[in-house]
């Protein structure tokens, strides 16, 4: 072989060693990113079950209450039907005495609520619960109360109500399924349902669920401010009551109302100008939210989970249950 041929061979060897080489490097980059994708896969179904974990934890909770609620109740008609003149009073649904806000650091470590803007930082599992009726029902409340929310005009009023269809018949009726469906009607543009730092948007003040009364206890100043006849300072005083001594919701001090008959004394307010409260609120909740978040990876992975529940005698039923990423 000529010194010619040799070189050439040479040549081709090492061309050869190299295409083996980037062949090789491609092979190993492509193994590194399936293996990245899979423990990222992984990180994901265990942040995935731990939000769902989250959320049975908090149904679960629920249903242990309302089954002892469900005792109670029990326990006082009998009293009732041996002792005259005692009177059991309905009562509340579990959730309705939960302060909403509460927050844990983590709920595998001590278990408790945790607010949806808390950061999720680390590895974390925790759950949120909104009163669904401390928001207005755009399936049932009454004309007047939409009339009065701010951002809502006639038209989408007026298209609200022909939905509902209250002429019509049970069968031709199409309630709303998702507060999501107000953004196809008329004159909700995107400001107005996003709303501001300053103020919340329309799909923060309304609920799908309720038979259309609103929890005085656990709706926001704006909601309160939605129910005609009810005067700004009125609305003061109710959102300053349930503040506690710190001014502030969502702390260990919070009050609520108990009944409308107690409610004046506790605001040292004219029973007469609590008089539209009687027609559009309660004190009580049947339909709760509950989201559950969980995150990995020092928060880099997260899930969230969500289920509607309605709080039945004895009970807590899950309406629906829906998985993805869900915003405060």
């Amino acid at each position: 072989m000529t010194r010619r041929e040799e070189g050439f061979v040479l040549v081709a060897m090492i061309w050869i060693i190299a295409i083996l080489a980037v062949v090789t490097l491609g092979f190993a980059h492509r193994s590194l990113l399936d293996q990245r994708a899979a423990a990222l896969a992984l990180d994901h179904s265990k942040a995935q079950y731990l939000a769902r974990g989250s959320v049975n934890y908090a149904v679960a909770d629920m249903r242990n209450k309302a089954f002892m609620e469900g005792l109670l109740a029990q326990a006082r008609a009998q009293l009732h039907g041996t002792r005259g003149g005692f009177r059991a009073r309905s009562v509340a649904p579990p959730a309705a005495n939960v302060r909403l806000t509460d927050k844990a650091p983590n709920l595998i470590e001590t278990g408790g609520m945790y607010s949806a803007d808390s950061g999720g930082e680390g590895n974390t599992a925790s759950y949120s619960v909104v009163d669904a009726e401390g928001r207005i029902s755009v399936n049932t409340a009454p004309e007047e109360v939409l009339d009065n929310i701010e951002g809502l005009g006639m038209r989408t009023v007026f298209a609200i109500m022909r939905r509902r269809g209250s002429e019509l018949s049970p069968e031709e009726r199409a309630p709303f399924l998702a507060i999501e469906e107000l953004r196809q009607l008329e004159d909700i543009d995107e400001d107005a349902w996003e709303g501001d730092d300053d103020s919340p948007g329309l799909r923060d003040l309304f609920t799908i669920h309720g038979d259309g009364r609103i929890n005085v206890n656990t709706a926001s100043r704006e909601v309160l401010a939605a129910i005609p006849d009810l005067d700004e300072s009125t609305v003061d005083r109710i959102i300053g009551y349930r503040q506690g001594d710190d001014g502030k919701l969502g702390t260990g001090d919070d009050r609520q109302f108990r009944s409308l008959d107690t409610m004046s004394s506790d605001l040292e307010i004219n029973p007469t100008d609590l008089a539209p409260l009687a027609r559009y609120c309660t004190f009580e909740s049947h339909f709760f939210t509950i989201t559950g978040f969980a995150t990995q990876r020092q928060g880099k992975v997260r899930a969230a989970a969500q289920a509607v529940v309605n709080i039945q005698p004895g009970s807590a039923v899950v309406l629906s249950w829906s998985e993805g990423e869900f915003g405060p």
